[in-house]
């Protein structure tokens, strides 16, 4: 009966671990990237689909919901990733909705979520930008965050106040990537 007792709260923590839904921060844009853009002389491109392959930890995508303004990345749309690119190429003037010089288009290689024991977590992505122009690049980055060492809703929050960072990161190494002006011309 004692053991009962004590693996009982255990399951529960397991079971409801990211119950709770919570919503990525808004992206904010990197200063090195526009810094960047504004550099490259570029016409304004069009952003197209990003694809990839789903996030496979699904505690996590549980609690992972994006407001409807924007897409779910976890459910294999990555919305939130094409959104920071439009978003950096917005602020530097470099983004049309249609009719760009080029059209970009993203296939993200994988996204993962890892646990670095005891307390740390890493968001791992690696991304693939494709041009209309025939020409790609490939950028990854990794995001380590405190986990918090729970599974509950706190290790949940952490994660995904940790994919903006991860997300602005990745996006700046695209964008300043030697080869990146390539994919523009």
């Amino acid at each position: 009966m004692r053991r009962l007792t004590f693996l009982l709260p255990l399951a529960a923590l397991a079971l409801a671990s990211c119950s709770t839904r919570i919503t990525p921060p808004d992206y904010r844009t990197s200063r090195d990237s526009l810094f960047y853009l504004h550099q490259t002389g570029a016409r304004p491109v069009s952003v197209g689909d990003f694809s990839g392959r789903r996030l496979s930890w699904i505690n996590l995508a549980q609690c992972l919901r994006v407001p409807s303004r924007r897409t779910d990345f976890v459910a294999g749309d990555f919305g939130y990733i094409r959104n920071a690119l439009i978003e950096e190429l917005s602020i530097a003037r470099l983004y049309t909705p249609s009719g760009g010089a080029v059209t970009l288009s993203g296939q993200v290689e994988w996204i993962r979520l890892n646990r670095v024991l005891p307390f740390d977590g890493r968001w791992r992505i690696q991304l693939r930008l494709i041009s209309s122009n025939g020409r790609s690049l490939a950028v990854r980055h990794d995001e380590e965050f405190d986990f918090d060492g729970l599974l509950g809703p706190a290790g949940c929050r952490n994660a995904i106040r940790a994919i903006e960072p991860a997300v602005r990161t990745l996006i700046e190494k695209a964008v300043t990537h030697p080869e990146f002006r390539a994919l523009l011309a």
